[in-house]
């Protein structure tokens, strides 16, 4: 399932918030290349062809730039370039958030997430979404908190 307990522990990725990257990619793709065939234009057609592991890749890149992972000391939030870790003796509340985005990037996106806060409730927090991750680390990784802090109620 996942690594040891001695070492840094890092939750799965699901595939499902992906997908719908894969299917537009795939039809933006087999639409550049059903235009090349038409046109007779090599430029589209190959163009088409190096398109879609491009955007694999950049997909790929997408997914791994957001992580959670924990290790005896802590939970560790990674998103792109920046690295959030609340240890585990500063943990103050862990809760079930749901709703929908109030973004306007993505206003009409419900998501279900995990929030994590540690001493200072603005800075110190690590939210792991529930689509993003496998349930069952989601579960393990809420139990290692709970042997941990006992004090501290887990929602899951």
């Amino acid at each position: 399932m996942i690594q040891s307990q001695t070492a840094t522990v890092r939750l799965r990725k699901t595939l499902s918030p992906y997908a719908g990257l894969f299917v537009i990619f795939s039809i933006v793709s087999l639409l550049m290349l059903i235009t090349g065939i038409n046109a007779k234009d090599q430029e589209i057609l190959w163009s088409s062809l190096y398109s879609l592991p491009f955007c694999g890749v950049l997909t790929f890149l997408m997914m791994s730039s957001y992580r959670i992972f924990w290790n005896e000391t802590g939970v560790t939030m990674g998103v792109d370039l920046r690295k959030n870790t609340i240890p585990f003796t500063e943990i103050t509340s862990v809760q079930y958030v749901s709703g929908y985005n109030t973004s306007r990037t993505s206003p009409f996106r419900k998501f279900n997430r995990i929030v994590i806060r540690g001493h200072d409730k603005r800075k110190d927090y690590i939210e792991i979404s529930l689509h993003h991750f496998h349930s069952e680390d989601i579960a393990t990784l809420m139990d290692e908190i709970s042997k941990r802090r006992p004090d501290i109620e887990i929602p899951w």
